[in-house]
């Protein structure tokens, strides 16, 4: 099994400008948090490797597979 471990940010202001990489309609400023679950990996031998998981929280399903090449 792969560790794991949650974690909350404090409460922090953020700015993001009309072209930003959350989508989200702006200029626009605000308050927000970061909430997760982190993973914890070995650091990984060189090669390729692919990391793929999915996760669903109600209305947010994620489905995400990373293509790693370690030198």
């Amino acid at each position: 099994m792969i560790p794991s471990s949650r974690g909350r940010s404090p409460v922090f202001t953020f700015n993001a400008p009309a072209d930003n990489v959350l989508f989200i309609p702006g200029p626009v400023s605000g308050e927000s948090v970061s909430d997760g679950v982190w993973l914890f990996l070995a650091p990984l031998s060189r090669g390729s490797h692919t990391i793929h998981f999915e996760v669903s929280f109600p209305g947010f399903p994620l489905d995400v597979t990373y293509h790693l090449t370690i030198d």
